[in-house]
């Protein structure tokens, strides 16, 4: 089962309709800010973020596939 995450409008949506005030301002610094965000990590990490350490990578995987739900 594939479930995505909800888009900005999506989230802005779900704010309004919890009574949570958001003026088109409020809606233009936070999807500012995320796309900048997401330039910066795209500028930052390029392929994989487990490309330099991928046992890493298989050491989360092991913990997360624990019956403990990744506790120790």
């Amino acid at each position: 089962m594939s479930t995505r995450s909800p888009t900005l409008r999506e989230r802005i949506e779900i704010l309004r309709a919890t009574g949570v005030p958001v003026s088109s301002a409020d809606e233009k610094r936070v999807g500012d800010s995320i796309a900048a965000s997401l330039v910066s990590l795209d500028s930052a990490v390029k392929g994989s973020l487990f490309d330099t350490e991928p046992q890493t990578f298989d050491v989360v995987m092991r913990k997360l596939a624990k019956p403990t739900g990744g506790k120790s």
